[in-house]
């Protein structure tokens, strides 16, 4: 399925890209130069991203980043030119683009770790073209879709032949591929179980409905959020808290005879919300820590229960993907209606809306905004 980036005569020599300047500075939009594909690596033309809360607490300066630079670091494109050695994907498919790469041959991929690949990992990112003023600019996450078109590892893509419409698919590779993998590779939610999920933005929600796929009996959804609890409430949480002058502890407790839950994924991001969900998970239980809220941000638990209480606590990078395995199960969900995604897209924008998406990222008047180039 071909579906020209720009024209019918093929790639453009220059695209449009929202180029990061500083913490709370608008996106510059303007015309930028691609370098041509080098070894490994792909151009491909962005038809859809997700505007996603990293990216945002990134433009706001919570985490860091490189500047300039382009954000964005997942999506849904069109294969435009391909670099020598990639044979994974081919000119003219349409692909989706993922947060975490399998790139096969690191330390980390042969060893069963694919969520650590290096290619993602190691800092500062790739320069993929040139501004204007003949400055480089960095692609965050060596993807940069917030752009037009962009140039990225073939690591990162895969191609697919589903009928999910582009906003769909923007959100496969980060949100829905990682909310999924936080509860199905790391939490390991069983049948009958109870769950806690601590946070209702788009990975809560999809980490519930993964929950519900899992067999989960009991489901306490947890957001300060009326709208988004009651969104919780329809995709089908047992309970819903606001945890605004509640004892979220004591009421998790109370729900489950006193014990506390089997699993906790805390989906928040505020160290005060990891540190509940431990509290808040029985002896032997397991608690799953996906979120973030700034770069110097600790995390303290209590020693005694730490040592003594047995309980399973893991960080989930991206859900501890493999994308051979788990790109193919998220997009088969999504197909057979197993997991609602419409509801959870409340926003969709074009470039020069960027830095209003931002915005409305930080202030919660976004569950998923997706930004089409």
């Amino acid at each position: 399925m071909w579906r020209p980036s720009y024209d019918d005569t093929g790639r453009s020599g220059h695209v449009r890209s929202a180029v990061f300047r500083g913490p709370g500075l608008p996106y510059d939009i303007v015309e930028t130069a691609l370098d041509d594909p080098g070894p490994g690596q792909v151009r491909i033309a962005v038809l859809a991203a997700q505007v996603c809360r990293t990216d945002a607490m990134q433009w706001a300066g919570a985490l860091e980043a490189g500047r300039p630079a382009v954000f964005g670091h997942n999506g849904v494109a069109i294969v435009e030119e391909l670099g020598p050695g990639v044979t994974n994907v081919a000119v003219g498919e349409r692909v989706v683009v993922t947060t975490t790469p399998e790139c096969g041959e690191c330390y980390w991929c042969l060893n069963g770790s694919t969520d650590q690949c290096v290619i993602t990992h190691i800092l500062p990112f790739a320069t993929v073209g040139t501004l204007p003023d003949g400055s480089r600019f960095e692609a965050n996450a060596n993807l940069g879709t917030y752009a037009q078109a962009t140039v990225v590892p073939a690591s990162h893509l895969w191609p697919t032949r589903t009928a999910l419409p582009d906003d769909q698919l923007a959100l496969v590779g980060c949100a829905v591929v990682s909310s999924v993998g936080h509860v199905m590779n790391v939490a390991r939610v069983t049948p009958g179980s109870s769950v806690a999920i601590l946070g209702m933005g788009v990975t809560g929600l999809i980490s519930l409905q993964a929950a519900l796929l899992a067999g989960a009996q009991q489901i306490v959804a947890i957001d300060p959020h009326p709208g988004r609890r009651a969104l919780a409430r329809g995709l089908g949480a047992t309970q819903v808290l606001d945890p605004s002058g509640l004892d979220v502890v004591a009421a998790v407790r109370e729900l489950t005879q006193g014990r506390g839950v089997d699993f906790a994924i805390e989906c928040a991001g505020p160290s005060a919300a990891m540190e509940q969900a431990y509290d808040l998970t029985r002896r032997g239980g397991a608690v799953t820590i996906t979120g973030m809220s700034a770069a110097n941000g600790t995390v303290t638990l209590p020693q005694i229960p730490l040592t003594v209480h047995g309980k399973r606590v893991e960080g989930s990078q991206n859900g501890k993907i493999r994308i051979s395995r788990d790109l193919p199960r998220a997009i088969q969900l999504l197909e057979d209606g197993r997991i609602a995604l419409e509801p959870l897209i409340t926003g969709r924008y074009s470039l020069g809306d960027l830095t209003e998406a931002m915005e409305r990222s930080l202030g919660y008047d976004d569950i998923a905004g997706v930004l089409v180039p």
